[in-house]
């Protein structure tokens, strides 16, 4: 698997952190105060950083243990851990050992194994399946748990056209969703305000309210996230 991102490390340590039996919630990413993932276990409340930096020169420092040691209790948190994959100064272990915080270092064999590739004809298959919901939705009337309402006036193979509560016309693309849907695969759920940033759309909260009126989707609140609960790939 190719780890170019520094987000996908964030959700792989919150995977890793799952099957280790903590439930986990990954932040949006900004605006995080320096925290990349909360873990619960045995009543027992963790900040999670995640620094992925491989082989390149940076390396974790005792400056950061500091830091995250001040997050932690900035947040009432118990404890502190730091999953890395990289390099880490000798004095940035010392302090973590002296802080408490627990170092967990995931290798490139475990990342593959966290995070398989998707199988493209199993997206294409739930895709499918998703988009014939959305047809269902043409002529329909969809609201969110805000009030705001949207008509859907048509769906194509290709887009869904729709008016808002101000009676503008918008179209959002298949090919917007498909990507979503495989998202979602691959990650599990997507939160409403990660769509923006992962794929530079302004229609967030359309996305998400059309995914809350499909059968085979769930949507739940405090963040609005999106989940397809289909068999796994």
């Amino acid at each position: 698997m190719n780890m170019r991102r520094h987000r996908q490390f964030e959700f792989l340590a919150g995977e890793y952190l799952k099957k280790e039996g903590y439930e986990t919630e990954v932040t949006p990413g900004v605006a995080d105060w320096g925290v990349d993932v909360f873990a619960e276990k045995d009543g027992k409340r963790y900040v999670v950083q995640a620094k992925m930096y491989g082989d390149c020169k940076t390396k974790i420092n005792r400056r950061m243990m500091m830091e995250l040691y001040g997050v932690m209790h900035y947040f009432d948190c118990q404890d502190a851990m730091m999953i890395y994959n990289g390099r880490i100064m000798p004095d940035a272990v010392k302090v973590a050992d002296k802080l408490g915080i627990q170092l967990i270092y995931l290798d490139q064999h475990q990342l593959d194994q966290l995070l398989p590739e998707a199988n493209a004809d199993a997206v294409e298959e739930i895709f499918s399946k998703v988009w014939q919901e959305i047809h269902q939705l043409e002529g329909r009337q969809i609201a969110n748990a805000r009030g705001t309402h949207y008509t859907i006036t048509q769906v194509t193979d290709g887009d869904i056209t729709y008016t808002n509560q101000n009676g503008k016309r918008h179209h959002e693309s298949a090919d917007l969703f498909r990507r979503i849907v495989a998202y979602i695969c691959r990650y599990g759920n997507i939160q409403q305000s990660q769509l923006r940033g992962e794929f530079g759309t302004y229609a967030s909260a359309f996305i998400a309210t059309v995914f809350a009126n499909l059968p085979s989707c769930e949507v739940t609140p405090n963040p609005t996230t999106i989940q397809i609960p289909l068999k796994p790939l």
